[in-house]
């Protein structure tokens, strides 16, 4: 912190400055203390936000990295690094994101015309961590993932659940009898009631007179089961 801290004074002390003036101009800027991002992504944007009070020229915007190995002023193209923006809100766009690209970025606002101390102003420096791209892994993708696997738990469990149920109902209606075969019985024994009825008519008097030569004729099963 103490080193930042020291970068934040030195660069104060590098803006120019006019003479000063009866109306003082004074300004804050204000930055986002941490930014994450992966070589994966194509670009990065880094805001620089100030609020200013008695200051009624344009405003200057500058930027300054501090990398490991390097520091200086960020030179602005239409390929790398582009400065965008209006009033009092500005950004800076690093395109081909890299590792080589981390390190501290200060956004320095001055405004020239002004003759006063504060009318320039440090913001307190972005720290820009670009990770590998083998760690780059999206929450979306996290998300899509975990759901996946829950559906296909879900649906492996209701394969094994009908495939019970199948298996159970199976066995219950091989020890039912079969209802085709019961109407058929119900069938045949009325068709042989019927026909035993038709006979006793049709026979009657025959019948009768079997009955008083041979009485145990009358009850003989196989004159029926004959028919």
């Amino acid at each position: 912190m103490a080193c930042v801290g020291l970068l934040h004074q030195l660069l104060l002390a590098l803006l120019p400055i006019a003479a000063a003036a009866a109306q003082e101009c004074s300004l804050a800027v204000e930055q986002e203390a941490f930014i994450e991002t992966y070589e994966r992504v194509n670009t990065v944007i880094l805001p620089c936000n100030f609020k200013v009070s008695n200051c009624h020229s344009d405003p200057q915007v500058l930027w300054f990295y501090f990398h490991e190995n390097s520091h200086g002023r960020v030179k602005m193209d239409s390929k790398k690094h582009v400065m965008s923006g209006t009033g009092h809100s500005y950004m800076l766009t690093i395109s081909s994101v890299t590792q080589n690209d981390s390190g501290v970025y200060y956004c320095a606002v001055l405004y020239p015309a002004e003759t006063t101390k504060l009318s320039r102003a440090v913001g307190n420096g972005t720290i820009l961590a670009v990770r590998e791209t083998a760690a780059f892994v999206l929450p979306q993708a996290k998300r899509l993932l975990i759901i996946l696997t829950v559906l296909l738990v879900l649906y492996s469990t209701g394969i094994i659940v009908l495939l019970v149920l199948q298996k159970v109902s199976l066995k219950k209606a091989r020890k039912l009898p079969f209802p085709q075969d019961q109407n058929s019985t119900k069938r045949t024994k009325r068709f042989q009631a019927v026909l035993q009825e038709l006979y006793y008519r049709r026979h009657s008097g025959k019948i009768k007179m079997a009955e008083m030569d041979d009485p145990t004729s009358s009850n003989d099963p196989e004159i029926y089961q004959n028919i």
